[in-house]
């Protein structure tokens, strides 16, 4: 199987796959928030106060159910000037996982759903108030 070796400042963190994954990911993601986020900034001795700079690898397996269970190998913060080494190996077994979420139909249907509800309440605010524009009225 496809597997990912994953290693940090020389350092083997994991070995990741395995044969029932119909995905699998690895991210290196710097971010800075937006200047109203109320986030409270991890301490770094490297990264810049209010930013993050993480790693994180995972996949999904895709459930008979029509559910997925996505496992994660690693997540957390690295620092400015680790060396993050990704080689991708064939590998009998992977490392077992740390950490997992499990997505049933139903909980799936239900994040569906609100999201559906934000977005219609989102849009309907917009079609309102261009319905009430001062230039609208100004072309009656």
């Amino acid at each position: 199987m496809i597997a990912f070796e994953v290693y940090r400042n020389g350092r083997r963190l994991c070995v990741a796959g395995g044969k029932d994954l119909v995905v699998l990911t690895t991210h290196l993601t710097w971010s800075r928030p937006k200047p109203t986020s109320t986030r409270k900034p991890r301490k770094s001795k490297t990264v810049p106060r209010g930013e993050d700079l993480d790693l994180r690898v995972g996949g999904m397996v895709s459930l008979p159910d029509g559910g997925s269970d996505h496992p994660r190998w690693l997540s957390g913060p690295v620092e400015v000037g680790d060396e993050i080494i990704i080689k991708i190996i064939r590998a009998r077994r992977a490392d077992p996982y740390d950490d997992h979420s499990l997505y049933t139909p139903e909980k799936l249907e239900a994040q569906q759903r609100a999201y559906y509800e934000r977005m219609k309440e989102k849009f309907e605010k917009k079609k309102q108030r261009r319905k009430k524009s001062p230039s609208d009225e100004d072309a009656v």
